[in-house]
C-alpha cells in the first residue's frame, strides 16, 4: 500500500466537511501520531501549495527526517482516539468497501480505527516508501480479540450487552479542550467494563454536526466564551440557550437520553441569569480543575453503567 492510497480513502470516506483541505488532514494527522513536523495552523491558513499536499498526492514521499519526529514507539491508542473523531456509522460502510476489510455480521467502528492506526505506524517505522497493507489483518485480529473477550467475560450468560457511551466535549480553547480530552482518556482507557467514545468539539455547529446520527449521554459545555463582562454568558449564534433548543429540537429525545454538564469560568449567578428556566440543564458549580470536571463525568457514566448491567442482570435471573 502507498501512502497517497491510504490518504484517499480516509479523507475520501469521512467526507470533506470535515477536513478544510488535503494539507490540514496531514498536519492534524501528523500531530495525531506525536509529530510536530508541520505547525497547526488557523484554518483559512492552509495553502493549496503547502508540502502537505505533495505527501498527500504522493509526488512526495515521508522522508526519514520527518520520520524521525516521530516518538518511539508511537502512541497508537492516540492515533485511534485521531480516527475514532472522524469514523462513525455515516462512514464506516465505506470506510470498510475502500480498504476491502472483511467482516461477518457486524461492523466495529473501534476495531476500524485500531487497524487504521496500526497501518499508519508501519507507514511511519518502514524505511521504504511502500508496505504491505494490513488494515484487513489487523482489523480481524481486533474482532477476535474482542469476541473472546467478551466471552470471557460471563460464560454462562445466554445473553450478553456490551454498553458504549458518548461523550461531546465543547470549548474554545483548543489548550484546555485537548487537556480535557486526555483526562478523560486516562480515565476510561483503564475502565474494562464498558467502552467510551469521546468528541471533542470547538464550535457549537461542530456539536449540532457530530451529535446529529447518535445518542450522546453527556455533553460537557463551555459557556464562558471569554465574556468581557461577568453576566455575558455567550458572543456567538447557536450557543448557550440556543445551543440546547436546537439540540432538543433536532433530538427530541434528547432529555430522556442525555445529560449536561455546564463547565464554565464565570460565577454561578451569571450562568443561571443565562440558562434561567432551562431545568433539563445540570448546572455544575465553578470548576477549579478539568481534572475534576472528568472524574465528575467519569462518575456519572458509572452510575449509567451500574444502572443499565443491573437491569441486565434482573432479566437474566427471569429467563
Amino acid at each position: 500500500m502507498e501512502f497517497k492510497d491510504f490518504c484517499k480513502g480516509i479523507y475520501d470516506s469521512v467526507g470533506r466537511k470535515r477536513f478544510v483541505n488535503h494539507a490540514h488532514f496531514i498536519t492534524i494527522l501528523f500531530k495525531a501520531g506525536g509529530s510536530e513536523y508541520f505547525v497547526e495552523e488557523p484554518t483559512r491558513k492552509y495553502s493549496s501549495d503547502a508540502y502537505q499536499y505533495k505527501i498527500f498526492n504522493g509526488s512526495k514521499p515521508i522522508s526519514q527526517i520527518m520520520k524521525a519526529t516521530f516518538p518511539s514507539p508511537i502512541d497508537k491508542n492516540k492515533l485511534f482516539q485521531f480516527f475514532l473523531e472522524y469514523i462513525d456509522d455515516s462512514n464506516e460502510v465505506t470506510i470498510i468497501n475502500y480498504f476491502d476489510i472483511q467482516t461477518n455480521d457486524y461492523i466495529d467502528v473501534e476495531c476500524i480505527c485500531r487497524s487504521l492506526a496500526e497501518q499508519f505506524v508501519l507507514f511511519i517505522t518502514s524505511v521504504n516508501d511502500k508496505v504491505n497493507n494490513v488494515i484487513s489483518d489487523v482489523y480481524k485480529e481486533e474482532i477476535c480479540y474482542l469476541d473472546s473477550k467478551k466471552n470471557s467475560l460471563n460464560e454462562k450468560k445466554t445473553y450478553q450487552q456490551t454498553w458504549k457511551y458518548n461523550i461531546v466535549l465543547l470549548d474554545d480553547m483548543e489548550e484546555q479542550l485537548d487537556m480535557l480530552k486526555e483526562e478523560m482518556n486516562t480515565l476510561f482507557d483503564a475502565e474494562h467494563r464498558y467502552s467510551v467514545r469521546i468528541f471533542p468539539c470547538q464550535s457549537s455547529v461542530e456539536v449540532i454536526n457530530k451529535s446529529h446520527n447518535m445518542d450522546v449521554d453527556v455533553y460537557v459545555l463551555d459557556v464562558a466564551r471569554k465574556p468581557s463582562k461577568k453576566w455575558q454568558t455567550k458572543e456567538l449564534d447557536y450557543f448557550g440557550r440556543d445551543l440546547y433548543e436546537q439540540l432538543i429540537t433536532e433530538k427530541p429525545n434528547i432529555l430522556v437520553k442525555s445529560k449536561f454538564y455546564i463547565f464554565s469560568r464565570l460565577p454561578m449567578a451569571a450562568i443561571r441569569k443565562e440558562f434561567d428556566g432551562v431545568d433539563a440543564v445540570c448546572l455544575q458549580k465553578q470548576k477549579s480543575s478539568i481534572a475534576e470536571m472528568a472524574r465528575t463525568v467519569k462518575a456519572y457514566i458509572d452510575v449509567l453503567f451500574e444502572r443499565e448491567s443491573s437491569s441486565l442482570t434482573s432479566c437474566l435471573s427471569e429467563i
